[in-house]
């Protein structure tokens, strides 16, 4: 399962402990778990520590954390620190990541100005997101998988917001939660009857006890 983290696996960066459950009992079933997040490292590390994750992308695709040590392996070259003085000279607030620039999504025409051509813009709900051409939450997840000996087919990808597209097109079984934006119900097999981490322990208990989402929502992916 390929999970993205806020507004699907957690709600303001947080675990609730019902989530953590379902996850222990998809762990004790054999299954493993990626989350796929734009967070960066230093907010991630909570999560590391929990031992639920196998591997953790975080970036949007940028870096890949995976035990024991949950180093950062970066999947796309390093932020130039002229293009990080550049960026926080033209926004407020701003994310600093490894590969990752971050800001509100009222910023972005400055943050276009700042990144020049080489660097693509990633919406996110109220954020916008600044990074290397190709770099992606797909491109993040394969390399997980890689790791893991997993081909996409076999993975059940779960998300909510419009960079979560790739991701969950990228698994054999696209989810979006209740509350996901509508292009991404669109591109999904199947959207959950819950909102956030309430849709993933759903989705869960239907995984673990052989009945899988079948709704009216549900659609082969074409």
């Amino acid at each position: 399962m390929a999970c993205d983290a806020d507004g699907t696996l957690t709600w303001r960066h947080r675990l609730a402990g019902r989530t953590a459950a379902a996850l222990v009992r998809w762990r004790e079933s054999g299954g493993r778990v990626v989350l796929v997040t734009g967070e960066i490292r230093e907010d991630l590390l909570h999560f590391a520590r929990t031992g639920l994750f196998n591997r953790i992308v975080g970036e949007n695709g940028g870096t890949l954390l995976g035990p024991p040590d949950w180093e950062c392996r970066l999947l796309g070259p390093a932020l130039p620190e002229a293009l990080v003085r550049a960026a926080a000279h033209e926004c407020r607030p701003l994310c600093v990541g490894q590969v990752l620039l971050g800001t509100r999504a009222t910023h972005v025409e400055a943050l276009r100005r700042a990144v020049g051509p080489r660097y693509q813009l990633i919406r996110n709900g109220k954020d916008v997101m600044a990074l290397p051409s190709g770099i992606t939450k797909a491109t993040g997840l394969t390399a997980a998988l890689k790791d893991l000996g997993l081909s996409g087919e076999q993975v059940v990808g779960v998300g909510n917001g419009e960079n979560d597209i790739g991701l969950i097109r990228t698994c054999g079984l696209a989810v979006a939660v209740a509350n996901a934006v509508p292009k991404v119900k669109q591109r999904a097999n199947c959207v959950t009857a819950g909102r956030g981490p309430d849709g993933v322990i759903e989705l869960i208990r239907r995984l673990l006890t052989g009945d899988p989402p079948r709704s009216r929502a549900c659609r082969k992916k074409g």
